[in-house]
């Protein structure tokens, strides 16, 4: 199944600080929700482009754009890598990403995927999958991607 999503960086002009700034989010549409995150950046709002979604006259401009743009196309990665495992995503996995808590280990991504694939494979399979882990789990007791 096809994700539909898109992600952009833009401005809350509706949470303007005392200071004059605003916070830069993340707003992403999944399956026709709007999933906002906080990219931790402020702005003035003057120095934001509301047609182009960027930073503009500002002296760190380039930087900031290219931290939004280098974060969104890690998104993208990670959305792709979970379609191509057949991964569900959904609003907790991506707020996940986002907050960083989606790391996982390898151990921890072969059980999760042998939890997917029960009922779907046969179950001499999944006893061989277990068996594998179980090796891999006595050669190297943590594994990381």
């Amino acid at each position: 199944m096809k994700i539909r999503y898109s992600i952009k960086a833009d401005i809350r002009q509706d949470k303007i600080k005392l200071n004059g700034n605003a916070p830069i989010y993340y707003f992403i549409m999944f399956n026709s929700v709007l999933i906002k995150i906080p990219t931790g950046k402020e702005l003035n709002p003057k120095f934001w482009d509301t047609e182009k979604f960027k930073v503009i006259k500002c002296p760190l401009a380039t930087e900031l754009n290219r931290y939004f743009s280098n974060k969104a196309e890690q998104f993208h990665k990670f959305m792709m890598k979970n379609e191509m495992m057949g991964k569900e995503v959904n609003r907790e996995a991506i707020k996940d990403y986002f907050n960083g808590t989606s790391d996982m280990t390898f151990y921890e991504f072969y059980q999760q995927q042998m939890d997917t694939w029960k009922g779907v494979k046969a179950e001499s399979t999944i006893m061989y999958y277990k068996v594998v882990l179980k090796a891999l789990k006595k050669y190297r007791s943590v594994l990381n991607f």
